[in-house]
């Protein structure tokens, strides 16, 4: 049989190993893998995940899923707090936004978050028709508040050049 002090060694030795690895994997998974991608691309990719909650879950799930990519894409675009607001206290603070593009749009964004919370919260059964005009809604808004998101990004090529690049590849419904 070892001795207490092998034993000892080998736990800490493990570890040691063990928190290295730990450490090591935190380190990769926050260093940048590739080109950043821009919050409106990443919205848009979430948004047609999106799709697969739109035959099963009777409305929902989707509605809590799409609310969910939409606020978290006005946090990352606009710097605004959203995710982790009533739609009441949101939509109230849109008033004194200082960016127009999402001043402008408050009646939509109303509109459709109010129409996520009845599905979430109101228990409605949306049919696939309305999910579906809840997810060109959502879309939409992000692809028109995005051209303004890729004009600011600095860039050597003119912000028209810019503009006309990313958005050639951004899929249309």
């Amino acid at each position: 049989m070892a001795s207490p002090w092998v034993i000892t060694l080998m736990v800490i030795a493990g570890l040691l190993v063990a928190g290295s690895g730990y450490t090591a994997w935190q380190w990769d998974r926050r260093r940048p893998h590739g080109a950043a991608k821009l919050p409106s691309d990443i919205a848009l990719e979430r948004l047609e995940q999106a799709r697969t909650f739109m035959h099963h879950s009777g409305g929902r799930e989707f509605s809590i899923e799409v609310s969910s990519i939409v606020r978290d894409y006005i946090e990352s675009r606009f710097r605004v707090l959203a995710a982790h607001r009533t739609t009441d206290e949101f939509l109230h603070d849109l008033l004194e936004s200082a960016d127009p593009l999402l001043a402008a749009r408050r009646e939509l964004l109303g509109d459709f978050l109010q129409s996520c919370d009845l599905a979430k919260f109101g228990g409605w059964n949306l049919p696939t028709l309305n999910m579906e005009a809840m997810l060109d809604g959502a879309r939409r808004f992000v692809i028109e508040s995005a051209r303004t998101e890729v004009a600011k990004k600095p860039s050597l090529q003119s912000a028209s050049a810019v503009e006309r690049e990313s958005y050639d590849s951004i899929p249309t419904t």
